[in-house]
């Protein structure tokens, strides 16, 4: 039987469970957003008449004020857009994640989104599959490599029926979750996807999610437009990123009470959204503000004003990030679409209007600006190329779809940026998404140094003989010497004491024998950087005092080099991937 467990043919059968849970929570999902902003924008204006338009300022604060207290009590990781957290689960915790990821996330995000929160559906609905796959490969005990893709399938599929894009959903979970394109994990992502777009089909209808529309090239001197396209739709897409962590540092950085911050945040999405209320929520499909229309759709029918557009590109990157770093729960992928439309119609809008004979109409470029902006965002060019194709069903812009792609891709690669992998950076996870993950990047010296009652110090004016017993008690061959406010003041080892007890001088107070200038480390440093450091200074000794980086002398930990050796060990036993 655990042989059987262990097959790839069980894990296929796995992924269409995880696909059925995924086609049916993209299914509720929506029903759940839609609920809400009946309720935000429906049952709440008519109780609060007498506010008049003005209830449009507060409404997304009175998500925000929902939500924060949910986020901060129940399940931290709900916030912000999902995808990272996933990835991380993948490349750090074998794929666990918390069974009750899938029950809060769907909750937050319809508030958030409901309330009128400028994010997208696709990361909540990815991370419910997610959820859902890792919470019954660990029930079932499978192996972490399995697990990984178990975890990846149940993305993919969530993407799959939240656009009625299966492709787009299988690359998806190889191209942004496993970063690798193998067999063995393309049949069961396959299987999810497939199962889940099913489900989604049968109950939401077999329609694209931008069409069916038809757009093409006017003449292949066309090209080079869409090659400016891409470059600048890349430019624009370091613009986003930027301010999303800007605006994610700034709402830190007001040092008031995690729970509070969203209801901040949603006060000033209100207030965007009175001006511009295009901005407010996801801003296509089904899933629509009342009484706005499809901006989008509006784009590509182009059937919208020139300024218009222009001002939406940066007022949705404004709004996104004040509703994601605020602490918000939704997606970057359908703001990103709106940001690509709105920027690729006012291009168009200039081309066109410069050479008319040469160029088709705006609504072209408009579609194909919204993939070259999550290309460049998230650096997943084949899943950006394949899903809007499936969300149009229009073959015919496929050569501009590719070049513009690649070229916002060309331009965001320079920039060292990754709408996903900024948020692992920021955690201090510096593996890279086209290679698997390295243990030494994935450990910070803080998870390995010993703290609180484990770590075990010195008094300066002990006696050696002391330092000798406290030695022969613990176990550990090094000790931080400290001084009566706790401060830093050198190292001893088992070197120092057994010389100076073998030389008689056991009287002898410690801090004479103690190295008075350690090679010290700081708890934000990866394995990786702390060996470097240790191997440029060629200092003797296994031993290292952890200090703050702002102070030297304030000792927050300790770590040994057995230590570091060990941790290095097990993370990557936990990390191990399928064998070539």
């Amino acid at each position: 039987m655990r042989r059987f467990r262990e097959s790839y043919l069980f894990l296929t059968f796995l992924a269409v469970t995880v696909g059925f849970v995924s086609g049916v929570g993209a299914i509720f999902f929506r029903w759940l957003i839609n609920t809400f902003m009946r309720v935000f924008y429906g049952i709440l204006p008519r109780a609060l008449g007498f506010m008049g338009r003005s209830y449009y300022l507060i409404a997304p604060a009175l998500g925000g004020a929902v939500i924060g207290p949910i986020i901060y009590k129940a399940a931290s990781e709900t916030r912000g857009h999902g995808v990272p957290e996933i990835m991380e689960a993948v490349w750090t915790r074998g794929g666990r994640i918390r069974p009750r990821v899938a029950l809060i996330k769907p909750l937050v995000s319809a508030i958030c989104i409901g309330s009128g929160g400028s994010a997208g559906r696709e990361g909540p609905i990815a991370q419910i599959g997610a959820s859902f796959g890792s919470t019954i490969g660990q029930l079932l005990r499978i192996s972490p490599e399995k697990l990984r893709v178990l975890v990846a399938c149940g993305a993919g599929a969530g993407i799959a029926a939240t656009f009625n894009a299966p492709i787009a959903g299988i690359f998806f979970a190889m191209e942004v979750i496993l970063a690798e394109f193998r067999t063995r994990s393309f049949i069961p992502a396959v299987v999810a996807t497939v199962t889940a777009t099913s489900i989604s089909r049968k109950f939401l209808g077999d329609y694209p999610a931008l069409g069916p529309l038809s757009y093409s090239l006017k003449c292949y001197c066309e090209l080079p437009f869409y090659v400016g396209l891409g470059v600048l739709a890349g430019l624009v897409g370091i613009l986003e990123i930027d301010s999303l962590y800007k605006f994610e540092d700034f709402f830190e950085e007001l040092k008031l009470p995690t729970y509070v911050v969203p209801a901040i945040g949603g006060l000033a999405m209100g207030a965007l959204g009175l001006g511009l209320p295009h901005v407010l929520g996801v801003g296509y499909g089904e899933n629509l503000i009342p009484p706005l229309t499809n901006s989008l759709l509006s784009v590509i029918n182009q059937e919208m004003e020139f300024k218009l557009m222009l001002v939406l590109v940066f007022a949705k990157i404004l709004a996104t990030s004040i509703t994601l770093g605020s602490g918000g729960s939704g997606g970057v992928f359908a703001p990103s679409l709106f940001v690509g439309g709105m920027l690729g119609g006012a291009y168009g809008y200039l081309v066109n209007l410069l050479f008319p004979n040469l160029t088709a109409g705006y609504g072209a470029y408009a579609l194909v600006g919204m993939a070259a902006m999550f290309a460049g965002v998230s650096r997943a060019t084949l899943t950006s190329i394949i899903i809007l194709f499936e969300m149009t069903r229009d073959y015919e812009i496929i050569l501009p779809l590719l070049i513009s792609c690649v070229m916002s891709d060309m331009i965001v690669v320079f920039s060292g940026r990754n709408i996903y992998i900024q948020k692992l950076l920021r955690r201090g996870i510096k593996a890279k998404p086209e290679r698997p993950p390295d243990a030494l990047d994935l450990t910070l010296i803080r998870d390995v140094m010993r703290k609180g009652s484990e770590l075990v110090v010195i008094r300066k004016g002990i006696r050696v003989k002391e330092a000798y017993e406290l030695m022969e008690k613990t176990g550990y061959h090094g000790f931080p010497v400290v001084d009566g406010r706790g401060r830093l003041v050198g190292l001893v080892t088992h070197n120092e004491i057994n010389d100076a007890m073998t030389s008689g001088l056991w009287d002898m107070k410690i801090e004479r024998i103690a190295i008075r200038d350690p090679l010290t480390l700081y708890p934000d440093e990866t394995l990786r950087e702390a060996l470097l450091r240790i191997g440029i200074k060629r200092k003797r000794g296994s031993h290292f005092p952890v200090v703050d980086r702002k102070d030297r002398k304030k000792l927050v930990g300790f770590v040994a080099m057995t230590d570091i050796i060990s941790a290095y060990v097990k993370k990557t036993k936990e990390i191990e991937w399928f064998p070539a």
